[in-house]
C-alpha cells in the first residue's frame, strides 16, 4: 500500500503584497508538502530536498508499484530520490493561466510561467493579472533568496534570456501538444524535419511563421 498526502497550491498572505493563490507562481504558492508512505518500499523518515513536480507523481508511484507507464505518458519518475539516490538535475516547471470561464468570478489571472533548474528560479510574466502589475522577467537565487525580495533579472540578463527561452520552448511545446501535435522542441532542425500538416497547425498557434 502506497499512501500520498500532498496538495494543488499554497496561498498568499501579502509576501508579495497580496492574498489568494490563483494568479502567481512565488514560492508561497508552488512549494507546497509531499508526503509518500510506502511501507516496505521506501525508507522510513528520509527528507528529500530536491524540488519535484505534481506531473512527475504518477509515474513515480508506477515506478515504485513495480507497473510500467502506458505510452505517451508525461511526467518522469522520481523513485531514485525518494530511496535515497541523488537527483538527476531535472527543471522544474510550472504554469498559471486564465481559466475558462473564470471571469464571471475571478478578477483576470494572467498569464505566468516558471522554471526552476538549480538554485536558480525564473518567472516570465507574459500577461499580469489583474491588479498586480509584475516586470516581464524576475529571476531568485532560491537558495538564499527563497521567500524571493531580491529580482536579480537586470543584474543577470544572460542568465534570465536563457532560461526565458527554456520557458517559451516548454509552453509552446506542451500548447502545441494540447492542439494534437506532438514536438518534443521548436528548434529550426526539428521543424525542419515536420509534416506539413504539423507545420500548419504550429502557424495556426502561432509558433512557425
Amino acid at each position: 500500500m502506497i499512501v500520498v498526502v500532498t496538495v494543488d497550491h499554497g496561498e498568499e498572505f501579502f509576501e508579495h503584497g497580496g492574498t489568494s493563490h490563483a494568479f502567481m507562481l512565488w514560492n508561497e504558492l508552488i512549494h507546497v508538502p509531499l508526503l509518500i508512505i510506502a511501507p516496505g518500499l521506501l525508507p522510513e523518515g528520509l527528507v528529500v530536498k530536491d524540488p519535484v513536480q505534481s506531473l512527475d507523481l504518477y509515474p513515480t508511484l508506477l515506478d515504485l508499484l513495480g507497473s510500467e507507464p502506458p505510452e505517451g505518458l508525461q511526467g518522469r519518475s522520481f523513485a531514485p530520490q525518494c530511496r535515497g539516490e541523488p537527483g538527476d538535475g531535472r527543471m522544474i516547471f510550472s504554469e498559471n493561466h486564465e481559466t475558462p470561464g473564470s471571469q464571471r468570478i475571478l478578477h483576470d489571472q494572467g498569464v505566468t510561467l516558471s522554471v526552476i533548474r538549480g538554485p536558480w528560479k525564473f518567472i516570465l510574466n507574459l500577461k499580469s493579472p489583474a491588479f498586480r502589475p509584475r516586470p516581464r522577467a524576475e529571476l531568485y537565487r532560491i537558495d538564499q533568496d527563497f521567500a524571493e525580495q531580491k529580482n536579480l533579472a537586470e543584474e543577470q540578463p544572460e542568465r534570465s534570456a536563457e532560461l526565458e527561452q527554456v520557458l517559451l520552448s516548454w509552453w509552446a511545446a506542451n500548447s502545441a501538444r494540447r492542439e494534437g501535435v506532438s514536438v518534443g522542441n521548436l528548434t529550426l532542425d526539428a521543424l525542419g524535419e515536420a509534416d506539413p500538416d504539423t507545420l500548419e497547425r504550429l502557424r495556426k498557434l502561432g509558433y512557425v511563421k
